[in-house]
């Protein structure tokens, strides 16, 4: 017994040699083929490190080299061997022919032990192959029990080549039983022994099933880093139809975030794989994802043309699918053409779809679709007014998807009960179910790491907030309460810019970052993958589709860094559980954020209607105010008259005084006269808008707000309390940092064998959307003013060619209280995280000047204030709820509890002005708000007093005084 444990503990390292020695019999003897030795030593090492091909090749020439010189022991060992590297080839039935062969070949010599062995493992053969035709037919349970069985037997044998192979499929089978989590399972061993073995595309296989696990719980960022992981190690070994599944997955993640553009481009990168390949299920599979992608955008954009995109994506799968005389998959497109004419409000039609595809998606591995036909069906239903219907099916799909830990599926099933008990006027099941389709959103968005990502997601998921807002001020307008007003804060506040407070507390928590060499050489070998993407978008004579394929693919890497450091960031949370972020309500905002002389405006734009909460350290009120249509149409003129100088006197008060009236009237009632400071938590368009140029009453007459406010900004009051808070870090040694006056001296060179330097290829995509470089002659004078106001011994200057983005990088910034940019700034709306502050090019050329937002996402600061005196600054791309993605946002990310920045084009004489005045108030002790208030003032009283020159400047975060050391001067 204990010779035969040793054994097989030979066999596992498929040293058979070994255990004929065991035997007794030394098969290598020098009298009969030493050079067969040596192929099969060589064929060992090959298969350890992963070469099977090479392997085989060995084998294939020491096992002729055996026959020839008669040594039979060495052949058994080349069958053995052979048989179990085509088995992890994946040629079961020349493994089959091997391991057959040998074992005949083991008979005739008489070593009785091996023989068994060899039956053994083509037992397992035989099991395994039964076991995938089981599945096949749907005998479930058989399936797992012989999977079972030939896993036994591998691990019985030792042969873990074996065991990986038959876990990866017996996941399969978890699978379509509906069991995730042993389908998780066996993908996690498989991935340890593939690892073990260096069995290359069995790893990347196990991988992309791990990432369809997270995919489907709805945890898209692990599911994106395995994906990524397979996808390298697949390309890698030329497994075309593992690498076309791989991408498919990707595509759909993606689809999942909101990511359309991303989605496509990997969904098309899959279909021309798998066109190569030539599997027309896969690709019948392929068009049906992407005409998927085309509804979800069309049902996002209102754009009725990516209806009929899809829907000619899904009659092309269903063609496919119709001539390899497969229908099994059909139910897919069926249901999503069904989703078409529900769209189009042809009910009918798409009920009669729903229910074919209904009918064809019977069978456990199909539950996730048919939850979400089953809520096709129901929404039918709810549009036709049928409400004991739809209830119904809405019902029958929350029942599985809760089975099944589908938090997707679950929530659009939660939002339809609600909008069916809401529709019976039974408001309190309606806010029940509304309540966990929030709780569902809330869930899915924590556990996405990124905060991209998490916008994304909740992108096209906000409507039931909208929807119980509008029941509670219902009841609040019928039954005014207090615990009502402060549900409807509370759920404002869930609602917005919850995605940049929860990657707030990440940062403010831990914002080192691994400090491992693994994690510094993997951001190494991304910025490679950055620079090679940027290269390619350099090219000379890009057509425009050239241009938007390289574009995405340098946004793909650049989001893929950001995502590691994010990641790296929220580990720490483990560690801090006061890191899951907290919701202000009405009290706290109350006896936290807000003195007696302060009121906090919060805001909520609606499509239906929107809401204004005014709230004091004493009383709290709510408003209604026009729908998002109205509001839009009410300042898009005004905004364009603020920032465009007239030359003469500003011609928009009255436009000022009537848009006064609509976003901010209850300032005018007399219990808000003692009121001088404002905070402002915009939504929507309303981020656009500078308050200081409202219009009130004053004892002299109308003035602008600026003249009886101190304003700041915030993206919410819950955000705005973790801002105030001191981070868990050392206290800024020293009070200044400024750079400015970049040397912006053109680049160029005189030749074409001349190579371009990076700063130059940047300044040429970067004109490719209009912008320019032009001189900015007064940038070294604000500096110098600003310094002014700072001893020497606690200020760094960086100006002209010394104000380079390598010195941003090289510094330690968090020892600065405040750091002050003076240069030209790029606003990137279709890229947010290219936009960016222009620096002078490092001389040596490892960095190219252009401080990019997805850079400052990695710097490390504790700044009191970061000031961005350049165009634009305070711009970017608008997302409902969470307001705008620029450059402030990730400032604060590398944790600045305030930021200034530019809403639109600014003047570079005024404000060098400005920003001195600024300065001057500012280290007097006043608030960083009345501070600049003042120097807005001065500004308003001087001949630049047009808007254009001061409203623009916007003060986000922290709107208190710096506390500056008292030791020094």
């Amino acid at each position: 017994m204990k010779r035969g444990k040793a054994y097989l503990a030979i066999v596992l390292v498929l040293s058979v040699s070994i255990c004929l020695k065991a035997e007794g019999i030394n098969p290598a003897c020098p009298q009969k083929g030493l050079s067969t030795n040596t192929l099969i030593e060589s064929a060992r090492a090959l298969k350890a490190e992963g070469y099977f091909e090479g392997a085989i090749t060995q084998l294939k020439e020491a096992l002729e080299e055996s026959r020839r010189t008669k040594n039979p022991y060495a052949e058994e060992e080349c069958l053995f061997m052979l048989g179990i590297i085509s088995w992890d080839l994946g040629r079961i039935q020349e493994a089959a022919k091997f391991l057959e062969d040998a074992s005949a070949h083991v008979r005739t010599i008489g070593l009785v032990e091996l023989e068994r062995i060899l039956l053994k493992a083509q037992d397992i053969v035989g099991l395994y192959n039964a076991a995938k035709g089981y599945r096949s037919s749907n005998h479930l349970r058989l399936s797992l029990h012989d999977f079972d069985r030939a896993i036994s037997l591998a691990r019985e044998i030792g042969v873990a080549d074996f065991e990986l192979k038959c876990l990866r499929q017996q996941s399969l089978t978890y699978w379509q039983i509906g069991n995730a989590e042993m389908f998780l399972s066996c993908n996690r061993r498989g991935l340890e022994i593939a690892r073990q073995l260096h069995h290359r595309v069995e790893e990347g296989r196990c991988l992309n099933n791990v990432g369809v696990y997270y995919e489907k719980h709805s945890n898209y960022s692990n599911a994106l880093r395995y994906f990524e992981k397979a996808l390298l190690i697949l390309k890698g070994e030329h497994d075309s139809e593992s690498e076309a599944e791989c991408l498919s997955n990707m595509g759909v993640t993606y689809r999942e975030l909101g990511d359309y553009k991303k989605a496509k481009l990997y969904l098309f990168q899959a279909w021309e794989t798998d066109k190569i390949v030539g599997n027309n299920i896969s690709l019948a599979i392929d068009l049906e994802n992407i005409g998927a992608t085309c509804l979800r955008q069309g049902c996002l954009t209102s754009d009725r043309r990516e209806y009929f995109k899809a829907a000619e994506h899904f009659e092309r799968c269903l063609s496919l699918l119709r001539n390899e005389g497969n229908d099994k998959l059909s139910f897919y497109a069926i249901n999503n053409l069904g989703l078409i004419h529900l769209l189009l409000g042809e009910y009918e039609k798409a009920q009669e779809y729903f229910f074919s595809a209904l009918a064809q998606s019977k069978g456990n591995q199909y539950t996730e679709e048919r939850c979400s036909i089953l809520n096709n069906i129901a929404n039918v239903y709810l549009k036709t007014g049928q409400l004991k219907q739809a209830i119904s099916y809405y019902l029958q799909s929350e029942a599985l998807s809760s089975h099944l830990k589908y938090l997707s599926m679950s929530r659009e099933s939660y939002f339809g009960l609600g909008q069916c008990y809401e529709a019976q006027n039974e408001m309190v099941r309606a806010l029940l179910y509304y309540e966990k389709s929030m709780e569902t959103i809330e869930k899915i968005r924590g556990i996405i790491a990124f905060d991209i990502f998490k916008i994304g997601f909740a992108r096209n998921k906000l409507s039931v907030y909208q929807h119980v807002l509008d029941i509670l001020f219902s009841l609040y307008e019928a039954h005014p309460t207090k615990a009502i007003l402060d549900r409807m804060f509370q759920l404002v506040e869930r609602a917005k810019a919850r995605a940049f407070l929860e990657s707030l507390m990440d940062a403010r928590l831990d914002n080192t970052g691994p400090a491992n060499n693994e994690f510094n050489e993997k951001k190494k070998e991304i910025s490679q993958i950055i620079s090679k993407a940027f290269w390619a978008l350099a090219k000379p004579g890009l057509t425009k589709d050239a241009r938007e394929q390289y574009e995405l693919k340098l946004e793909l890497a650049e989001e893929r860094y950001l995502r590691m450091i994010s990641d790296a960031k929220a580990e720490s949370r483990e560690s801090y559980p006061a890191a899951v972020p907290e919701i202000c309500g009405i009290h706290r905002a109350q006896t936290q954020l807000l003195d007696e002389h302060t009121a906090l405006l919060e805001y909520y734009v609606g499509e239906k209607r929107s809401y204004l909460f005014v709230i004091t350290r004493n009383r709290s009120e709510l408003f209604e105010l026009p729908n998002s249509q109205s509001l839009q149409k009410s300042l898009k003129a005004y905004l364009k008259m603020l920032s465009t100088p007239s030359g003469g006197p500003f011609l928009g008060i009255r436009a000022a005084e009537r848009i006064t009236r609509q976003l901010a009237f209850p300032l005018e009632s007399p219990g808000y006269a003692d009121i001088d400071s404002l905070i402002i938590v915009p939504d929507g368009i309303l981020h656009y808008v500078p308050y200081e140029t409202l219009r009130t009453s004053m004892p002299k007459g109308p003035a602008f707000y600026v003249e009886k406010y101190d304003i700041s900004y915030c993206p919410s009051a819950s955000s705005l309390l973790v801002l105030k808070q001191k981070p868990f870090r050392s206290k800024p040694l020293k009070r200044l940092l400024a750079f400015g006056a970049p040397d912006y001296k053109p680049g160029g060179h005189s030749g074409e064998d001349v190579e371009r330097t990076s700063a130059e290829v940047w300044r040429e995509i970067y004109a490719h959307d209009g912008f320019s470089l032009p001189p900015l002659p007064f940038s070294k004078n604000e500096v110098q003013n600003v310094a002014g106001n700072f001893p020497s011994p606690r200020k760094d200057i960086f100006l002209g060619d010394e104000a380079t983005e390598s010195a941003v990088k090289r510094l330690p910034l968090d020892e600065y209280q405040i750091i002050h940019f003076a240069c030209h700034g790029f606003l990137d709306e279709n890229f947010p995280l290219r936009s960016a502050l222009v620096l002078s090019p490092d001389g040596l050329g490892d960095e190219d000047g252009f401080l990019q937002a997805r850079e400052v996402y990695d710097l490390k600061m504790n700044a009191d204030l970061v000031v961005l005196s350049a165009c634009q600054t305070a711009g970017g791309s608008l997302e409902n709820s969470e307001g705008i993605l620029g450059l402030p946002r990730t400032f604060f990310y590398a944790v600045a509890r305030s930021v200034l920045s530019s809403l639109w084009l600014i003047n570079d004489k005024t404000t060098a002005s400005f920003m001195g005045d600024f300065y001057e108030f500012l280290v007097q002790g006043r608030g960083k708000s009345n501070a600049l208030r003042m120097a807005k003032i001065r500004m308003l009283r001087s001949p630049h007093s047009h808007p254009s020159y001061w409203a623009g400047f916007v003060l986000y975060g922290d709107p208190g005084a710096i506390q500056f050391d008292a030791e020094f001067p």
